[in-house]
């Protein structure tokens, strides 16, 4: 049986940076405060359940190259499970117990309360429960963000992927419990690495539209028995669109003309996150042209300050100026 509770004593880096996730991949109740215990047991689910996946797959390749070698089935896996157990020791263990300095307590949910058991029965022979899972925790934070979202969110992330490759209509509902139906087209990560966006089309409006929106803002995910096709016009946009990223999908494109001095042109080239990408560019005259999503460019733009005048459209270099006007106005 799992116990009521588990103990785990973690460094301050593997403390803070599973403490982050629960915010970055939305794991907060409704006061805002983090979710530890939803967090800890999704995370060593979603991260079991990957890590069975790869030790079966070393058992399958040492069955096929060296099975002859055992005497049976039984021996070969007891020894693959000891091979794998050492390599994740080896890889993910952070054995300077001097530094174990946060404890952080899991509690077993009726969901997760056997796979805890199975943890025991299969993979504490040579370590204890503690170390299986900080070695875990260990090896999550070496992913990149967009892995440990996939982790965090794997059942709906096999649902979305089985609909793309099958052409069928998906129904999802958002944090917001908002539901609506999606022929999806891809699902991909943005260009930082930090998230996976689900792209498609929004057909709950009178005017289906293109859409994208964060695989750790998905609530559920329904793959509907309903085939779909997209058209060449459609394909056409998305492959369009995507250029920018994933994040930057939006209804409609607005046309921008942005000119930036020589000091705002080094800060487009180095400031990469949430970057559109020009349709057309003079470095000479500093002239961008731009046909993205207008609210996610005044985001982009509110960094640069005085390096970067927007000639059209007047409704965004209006907002911007007002912003900037506001800013520096005590008497509003």
């Amino acid at each position: 049986m799992s116990k009521e509770k588990y103990k785990i004593r973690l460094s301050y880096h593997t403390y803070y940076s599973l403490h982050d996730d629960m915010f970055t991949y939305n794991f907060c109740k409704e006061n805002g405060e983090p979710n530890k215990n939803k967090f800890f047991n999704t995370l060593i689910t979603g991260f079991y359940n990957n890590f069975s996946y790869r030790r079966n797959n070393l058992t399958e390749y040492l069955s096929e190259r060296y099975g002859n070698k055992f005497k049976g089935q039984n021996e070969l896996i007891i020894f693959s499970n000891d091979i794998f157990s050492k390599i994740n020791e080896l890889y993910n263990s952070d054995i300077n117990t001097k530094y174990h300095n946060c404890e952080v307590y899991i509690y077993p949910t009726k969901e997760t309360s056997s796979m805890y058991d199975q943890i025991e029965t299969n993979e504490t022979k040579n370590e204890s429960m503690s170390e299986f899972i900080r070695n875990l925790f260990n090896e999550y934070i070496k992913e990149p963000g967009f892995e440990r979202e996939r982790c965090l969110y794997w059942k709906n992330y096999k649902a979305i992927v089985e609909a793309v490759e099958s052409s069928k209509v998906l129904s999802i509902s958002n944090d917001r419990d908002d539901r609506f139906d999606l022929k999806p087209f891809c699902i991909t990560r943005n260009a930082d690495g930090d998230y996976n966006y689900l792209v498609g089309l929004n057909m709950s409006s009178k005017v289906p539209h293109m859409f994208s929106m964060k695989l750790s803002r998905i609530k559920s995910v329904i793959v509907k028995d309903e085939y779909f096709s997209f058209t060449q016009n459609e394909i056409k946009k998305f492959h369009t669109q995507l250029q920018d990223g994933p994040e930057f999908i939006c209804k409609n494109t607005s046309h921008a003309v942005i000119k930036f001095d020589k000091q705002g042109i080094k800060k487009y080239d180095t400031c990469h996150k949430d970057r559109p990408l020009p349709t057309d560019f003079n470095d000479e005259t500093g002239e961008y042209i731009f046909d993205t999503d207008i609210n996610k460019l005044f985001l982009y733009l509110l960094q640069f300050g005085k390096h970067a005048k927007v000639i059209e459209p007047i409704a965004l270099k209006n907002k911007l100026n007002n912003f900037h006007r506001d800013a520096i106005d005590e008497n509003k």
